[in-house]
């Protein structure tokens, strides 16, 4: 059985930052209001990203909504180490918003999970696929929840959008076991997709 999940911070590798960073300014592109402490190497809800045109103030992260205050009870550490290619350390996990993170010691590779409503992703994923970030591919994954998209920019690892009934999560992997792969990562993000979606 993995260990508990521990709440402290890390340092994350970029890619994983400016995920972050992307996240928190597409929801306050996307309109969303609320309060939140973020932990976490991104900035606080009150710190200014940009993440392209149009981008403003990022707005609270938990604007995703609140589905579960125990992200980490969805993904195994060796469910995490299996989709990133490599040993990662023991989960961090933030209640508010919901995220789950297993990282490299080293921080150069990560699997992220923020979970939460529906209606709250898929604002999200509506203001990456207007304009917030240009130039993504789109794939469907049928069979991954009720509906699940996995975006991904120029030669980028592709972010995970899944809905299951009215929940839904955004799943992201980094490090060079994945990054380098021809689909990027996403069939062993795909997996993992499934079987975290199957606990939601």
């Amino acid at each position: 059985m993995d260990a508990q999940p521990t709440m402290r911070r890390v340092p994350l590798r970029p890619a994983a930052v400016l995920t972050g960073l992307t996240i928190l300014a597409l929801l306050a592109g996307a309109g969303c209001s609320g309060s939140t402490s973020h932990r976490g190497s991104g900035p606080s809800s009150s710190t200014s990203a940009t993440a392209g045109p149009g981008a403003s103030k990022p707005g609270p992260v938990s604007s995703l909504g609140s589905v579960t205050r125990t992200p980490c009870a969805l993904i195994t550490k060796s469910e995490a180490e299996r989709a990133a290619g490599q040993p990662l350390g023991p989960a961090l996990e933030n209640a508010d918003p919901a995220e789950c993170t297993y990282a490299a010691s080293d921080s150069t590779a990560s699997v992220v999970l923020d979970v939460g409503t529906w209606a709250g992703i898929a604002r999200v994923l509506a203001a990456v696929k207007t304009g917030a970030a240009t130039g993504l591919q789109k794939v469907a994954l049928p069979g991954v929840g009720d509906d699940a998209t996995a975006l991904s920019g120029r030669g980028g690892t592709p972010i995970l959008y899944v809905r299951k009934g009215k929940k839904g999560f955004v799943l992201s992997i980094s490090g060079p076991e994945v990054d380098d792969l021809p689909d990027g990562g996403l069939a062993q993000a795909t997996t993992l997709a499934v079987a975290i979606a199957a606990r939601l």
